[in-house]
């Protein structure tokens, strides 16, 4: 594990493709090795924290811990690091391919005025609606990180806007964040656990959450916090 170049995206195929990440869920359980694998990221004293455009693919090596890969025909730009699609090809069903390949049925007047009412954001950010707000209010947002919009918007702009995840309600969630465009679950609420995938947290079984209910009523839980009960 120490010569292992890991980011934390990464874990959940480093646990089922790793002889070592394979021993550690072997021994200790899904949950514990995926935190264990965090702190020793986090503990690493040459850590870098990385950030990638869509369409990039993270290749961590150790001359390059950033190091970075495009998918879908994008091409690196290596003075922006970013993926991008350049001309003569254009971006077709999220596939950056020859124009030839990517008819539109629209006619070229209408397809310039379609381009000029939509909404722009700066590289990496979608465009989505605002709650409350006028049909078409929007706000720039970065899907990939973004808490109460992880992967998509939980407000759609227009019917073809990705949709996304609110992080920050799923059910017993005490610590999440999003990472990469999807919900990651650090650690929930007594009487739930970390799913295996850490996307969310599920319920534990009943005869473990009658056990719950049991020490909260009794006094020795508050707000999912062990507490000792003093003596009389």
């Amino acid at each position: 594990l120490a010569e292992t170049c890991l980011c934390i995206s990464g874990i959940p195929s480093f646990l089922t493709t790793n002889t070592v990440g394979i021993a550690m869920v072997t021994i200790a359980g899904n949950a514990a090795a995926t935190a264990g694998v965090i702190d020793l990221i986090n503990a690493a004293s040459n850590k870098a924290v990385c950030t990638y455009s869509d369409h990039a693919s993270a290749q961590c090596s150790a001359s390059n811990l950033c190091g970075v890969s495009c998918t879908d025909g994008y091409m690196l730009d290596s003075s922006s690091r970013t993926c991008t699609c350049s001309f003569p090809n254009v971006v077709c069903n999220g596939v950056c391919q020859s124009s030839s390949l990517c008819p539109s049925s629209m006619p070229p007047a209408k397809r310039e005025q379609a381009r000029s009412r939509s909404p722009h954001c700066k590289f990496g950010h979608t465009a989505c609606g605002i709650l409350g707000g006028a049909p078409w209010a929007y706000e720039c947002i970065d899907t990939r990180l973004d808490l109460e919009s992880c992967g998509g918007c939980t407000t759609p702009l227009t019917k073809n806007s990705p949709i996304g995840t609110d992080c920050s309600s799923l059910p017993g969630a005490l610590d999440v964040s999003c990472n990469r465009g999807s919900c990651f679950v650090l650690r929930c609420d007594a009487g739930f656990t970390v799913s295996s995938d850490r996307s969310s947290c599920v319920l534990e079984s009943p005869s473990n959450l009658s056990h719950v209910v049991e020490l909260q009523d009794s006094g020795k839980y508050w707000k999912g916090r062990q507490l000792e009960r003093k003596s009389a």
